[in-house]
């Protein structure tokens, strides 16, 4: 998913597999020794060719109120107008957008009718809005499985962090233990501790484009009614992943 750490994740493979006879797909660069160039870095599971859909997979997943933070200072929604927002309705309700606070930013992306139809149909966003589905919920819910519409009619039964595991052999890692965790779901796989140590002592790395501002501290960003705001909206999520709702 975008946001939580495939950069660094992308960089430790790459270095990995590099020296070895093993085929190594990166869909953000033109590095490694095959270049299958895909039109979108993130990728979906239902995007796996079926002949690799019984080997495990590996997905990031980060704090909801650091991941919002986030995307928020990361700014692609300020760079590239009209891939979020509708820039009629947003600019009429904030008519100083976009230059909008953290606050504002946050009202406008729960507010389904004020995205733009090139980030997600109407139809879809009032079904999900009835639904009671935030935007990052449903980030999740397409990202992580093969039929997205499947889950929508039975979401209590599938967003459950133990019923991806069973799934779709999904191994979750947290980004803000991104160096252990990717180590140790490595070993898990049969890679021997001498080969993988290097990665926990990688540093964070950025990708080279957007904005370069830092969020370390997402906690600043924050009052209680904003956290609020937040679970309300992806309780859903924070029901996949309950160790994030503090």
């Amino acid at each position: 998913m975008p946001k939580t750490g495939g950069t660094f994740v992308e960089a430790a493979l790459e270095r990995l597999l590099s020296s070895q006879k093993t085929l190594y797909i990166d869909t953000a660069t033109d590095s490694g020794r095959l270049k299958l160039r895909a039109k979108d870095q993130h990728q979906t599971v239902s995007q796996i060719p079926s002949v690799f859909r019984d080997r495990p997979i590996v997905f990031t997943v980060r704090n909801p109120y650091d991941h919002y933070v986030s995307f928020y200072e990361f700014a692609w929604w300020k760079d590239h107008p009209g891939d979020t927002f509708d820039e009629r309705r947003i600019r009429r309700r904030y008519p100083h957008y976009p230059e909008i606070t953290y606050r504002e930013f946050l009202e406008a992306g729960f507010d389904w009718e004020m995205l733009d139809e090139r980030y997600i149909e109407s139809r879809l966003a009032r079904r999900l809005h009835d639904a009671g589905v935030g935007p990052l919920t449903f980030d999740y819910i397409r990202f992580l499985f093969d039929q997205p519409d499947q889950v929508l009619e039975n979401l209590d039964c599938y967003l459950s962090e133990d019923h991806c595991r069973r799934a779709s052999n999904i191994h979750f890692i947290r980004m803000e233990r991104l160096n252990r965790e990717l180590y140790d779901f490595l070993l898990s796989v049969g890679y021997e501790s001498e080969q993988t140590r290097f990665v926990l002592e990688m540093d964070k790395i950025y990708p080279s484009w957007g904005n370069k501002k830092r969020t370390d501290d997402w906690t600043s960003y924050y009052t209680p009614d904003m956290k609020r705001l937040i679970r309300e909206q992806e309780n859903r999520l924070f029901g996949m992943f309950p160790d994030y709702d503090a």
